[in-house]
């Protein structure tokens, strides 16, 4: 197992050392390997008529993840490669890369690490178990058509037109309608 980030898709895999089945994590070889799951999800949607009957009408898919769990020793492998592994994972964490991963049964794309847990647990100093949870992130590209203003007819002229700048306005003197509301106001208050 393994995963690469997408700028380095493109070189072969023998030179970053991505081989199935084997003791690496993002190029990093890790002590064991112990499981990887896979996450694939679906949600129905419902909507309740005015029966109380619920309806479903779509269906939802959820992005895939993947959660590996493996563990990293000093033991034999030097005295800091827990510690280097850790801050190796929480880099990419922070960088939000997206990767290739490569698993036994599956290779997936546009895959970010999302999750880190690396568990020290006693009497082993120097052993991480480590769960790393990854999810597929799902990418658009919107292209934006526009067209001028003035090429726009009818009403569509006003909504496509570019923001002006009014500026401030200021109050004209009231209508004759404004000020006889205006005095009987005020002779209602006086009374």
């Amino acid at each position: 197992m393994s995963f690469l980030p997408t700028s380095q898709q493109d070189q072969t895999p023998t030179t970053q050392g991505v081989l199935r089945g084997g003791p690496l994590v993002a190029g990093i070889e890790v002590s064991v390997m112990l499981s990887e799951s896979h996450t694939l999800n679906a949600q129905a949607t419902k909507q309740a008529l005015e029966s109380g009957t619920q309806v479903s009408d779509h269906i939802i898919i959820d992005p895939w993840t993947v959660a590996i769990v493996f563990e990293v020793s000093n033991a034999g492998d030097g005295p800091m490669v827990a510690r280097d592994v850790f801050e190796t994972f929480k880099e990419m964490l922070e960088k939000r890369e997206l990767f290739e991963l490569i698993t036994e049964h599956f290779v997936y794309d546009n895959m970010a690490l999302i999750s880190l847990t690396p568990l020290h647990a006693a009497p082993f100093k120097g052993r991480l178990q480590c769960t790393a949870t990854l999810q597929r992130i799902n990418q658009v590209k919107l292209q934006v058509v526009g067209r001028e203003a003035k090429k726009l007819g009818g009403s569509a002229q006003k909504t496509g037109a570019a923001e002006t700048n009014a500026g401030t306005q200021v109050a004209g003197p009231p209508t004759p309608k404004q000020s006889a509301l205006k005095k009987q106001k005020n002779h209602l208050a006086n009374m």
